[in-house]
């Protein structure tokens, strides 16, 4: 495992992590989640390099050793996150030249996956998404925009929302708290309490971006499907969704099929494995070596039969 400083086109130092085999057979890059970082990807990301891909993984903008104010994305941030996995990924194409490259999302990773692909998807092989949370009702889109937005224009853009933390986990979380005689807050993320207990113990988890941050998210979320349509066409590549059946964030899978429905109409490949009680975190859950076994199955027979 290598870490390193990427220093993206506007001067922002990007921490870096990089495992490569000797001879890779396949590039990925992995987007990790909100409220998190991409060292809670170190496993996979040696366990994929065992299996012969060069992986790289970025703390984004406002998340761990990359924030300067955790939670700040910074000026036109989400873009420019978007803008750092392209860049990285162009890097990792010319150190490895002419072998299959594949994003996997998690989360909001999984939201950047989804606006990355209508603006460089011709360049990659395939996508994998883990725990998206689709597409939403219009309503609802509508009404999580307005709440950011005044959240933002109340406490401006440089403050912590508790509301905010309350919306996006705490309801999350409602449907867990019960199950539990002092729950955690975020039982929503695995069935495994190792893993929730890390999280929780970890100071670069847990607190959601300041509301300008995600407006920025949100906004080019509302772009991004206004727009894709005509972009979509022109991709083609085959998509993989990891999801749990409880994962709260999918809406007990409306979100995903409506998601799904698009890139169908585009076209594009989907398919989906949802794993009976998974929650948000497949990657993190008990049977973690299952799901990450038929990742590797998955890209095996896509990529290289």
């Amino acid at each position: 495992m290598e870490f390193f400083i990427f220093v993206a086109h506007d001067g922002t130092r990007i921490h870096t992590y990089r495992a490569e085999p000797e001879k890779p057979k396949g590039i990925i890059h992995i987007a990790h989640g909100m409220a998190e970082h991409a060292g809670r990807y170190l496993d996979l990301m040696q366990t994929l390099q065992q299996h012969g891909y060069a992986v790289t993984a970025n703390d984004h903008r406002g998340h761990g050793k990359t924030a300067i104010q955790p939670g700040d994305f910074g000026v036109n941030g989400w873009s420019q996150a978007l803008s750092d996995t392209e860049q990285i990924l162009q890097q990792q194409r010319l150190r490895h030249p002419d072998i299959p490259v594949i994003l996997l999302g998690h989360s909001m990773g999984a939201m950047l996956a989804q606006q990355y692909l209508p603006r460089w998807g011709s360049d990659l092989s395939a996508m994998v998404l883990s725990g998206s949370p689709g597409i939403g009702h219009p309503l609802m889109q509508w009404l999580t925009r307005s709440i950011v937005g005044f959240e933002a224009r109340r406490l401006g853009p440089l403050s912590h929302s508790k509301l905010l933390q309350f919306l996006l986990f705490g309801q999350s979380n409602k449907a867990f708290a019960k199950k539990y005689q002092m729950p955690t807050g975020f039982e929503w993320l695995s069935r495994d309490p190792d893993t929730v207990a890390a999280y929780i113990q970890d100071p670069d988890c847990g607190t959601v971006p300041f509301p300008e941050s995600l407006a920025q998210l949100l906004h080019q979320e509302k772009i991004g499907w206004q727009q894709s349509a005509t972009e979509l066409e022109a991709v083609s590549l085959p998509i993989y969704c990891v999801s749990g059946s409880d994962d709260p964030i999918h809406i007990g899978l409306t979100n995903l099929q409506r998601l799904f429905k698009v890139y169908q109409r585009a076209g594009l490949t989907v398919d989906m494995n949802i794993y009976p009680g998974g929650r948000h975190e497949m990657f993190n859950e008990p049977n973690r070596a299952t799901v990450i076994s038929d990742l590797i199955t998955w890209l095996d027979e896509k990529l290289y039969q």
